[in-house]
């Protein structure tokens, strides 16, 4: 089973570090991936919340997102912002 991780809020330090890339995906990385879907499963099913993840959600700071949209389960890998509204 994997394991549930804490979730970091607002003012903690780690959610203000720079990400690192994912270069490649090795057992660890799976395992970030593996909790960290885990970890956002776990909160839905509390809170009846929750969409997306990100590995610095959960103290690690890499370039990954955990997303549940329509039932299935995907991972963002590297993901960048590409555009933005003026808004």
């Amino acid at each position: 089973m994997n394991q549930i991780r804490t979730i970091l809020t607002e003012g903690d330090p780690h959610l203000r570090a720079v990400s690192q890339p994912v270069e490649e995906i090795t057992s660890d990385i799976a395992k970030v991936i593996s909790e960290l879907h885990a970890t956002l499963a776990d909160f839905k099913a509390r809170t009846g919340f929750g969409r997306a993840l990100s590995a610095p959600q959960i103290g690690e700071p890499l370039r990954i997102v955990a997303v549940q949209l329509g039932g299935r389960p995907f991972t963002l890998i590297n993901p960048a912002i590409v555009w933005r509204s003026e808004e």
